[in-house]
């Protein structure tokens, strides 16, 4: 159970590291930060529960980008299971974001 406890708060703070790497990278294309929700979901292995960023693009809609890469489908929006498999792209999205922040880009 402290396994489980530990796992779900970890991934909830890679979610969040995600979601402001995701925020800069908006806010460099035009977009407002508007506010900071709170999200849960749940996975096989546990309940998780982060902070994702509210922004406006540049026609003024409202968008969670880490919903967006969350759901490949806008219909889809109230998906509360997300199957082991979405994580693992997710992770792989997170470790390669970071991956390239730590690249030089003047090489």
């Amino acid at each position: 159970l402290l396994m489980q406890k530990a796992f779900t708060q970890w991934v909830g703070e890679i979610f969040e590291e995600l979601d402001k790497t995701i925020k800069q990278e908006k806010l460099e294309e035009g977009w407002v930060y508007c506010r900071s929700d709170n999200r849960n979901i749940q996975f096989l292995f546990g309940s998780v529960t982060f902070k994702r960023s509210l922004m406006h693009d540049k026609r003024g809609n409202s968008h969670y980008p880490l919903d967006e890469l969350f759901l490949t489908s806008k219909n889809n929006r109230k998906l509360t299971v997300l199957p082991v498999r979405n994580l693992t792209s997710i992770m792989s999205s997170y470790l390669f974001l970071r991956k390239e922040k730590d690249i030089p880009h003047d090489v």
